[in-house]
């Protein structure tokens, strides 16, 4: 499932701008210190307890999204929620079906 995990998504990840990485390391540290925590460590990790990955990975989103600034722009969003999918649930579907991430993320944003 996560084949060439650390090739492929540490390249894509060197892409985004320094304030994308910082805004990431914020929002992490935030979840990481409330009550959702528990939550977040279950998404990060390579383990699907009752959905199926796809789910997780829009359920993952919605709770990054939840902990990111409402003054941030769209574009400033889509990146920071790319970069975590990347990050924590990188798998060879994002680079077999190169629009899912886009579309997952942009349907996550506009829900």
């Amino acid at each position: 499932m996560y084949s060439n995990y650390y090739m492929s998504s540490n390249s894509i990840l060197t892409t985004f701008d320094l304030h994308i990485q910082k805004s990431v390391i914020q929002i992490e540290n935030l979840i990481q210190s409330s009550k959702y925590s528990d939550k977040y460590f279950i998404y990060i990790s390579d383990t699907v307890l009752s959905k199926s990955i796809s789910e997780y990975d829009w359920a993952f989103c919605i709770l990054v999204l939840k902990f990111s600034s409402l003054d941030e722009e769209f574009d400033n969003l889509f990146s920071i929620l790319n970069y975590f999918l990347y990050l924590y649930r990188y798998r060879d579907k994002f680079i077999q079906h190169k629009t899912y991430v886009d579309k997952t993320v942009k349907k996550v944003i506009c829900f």
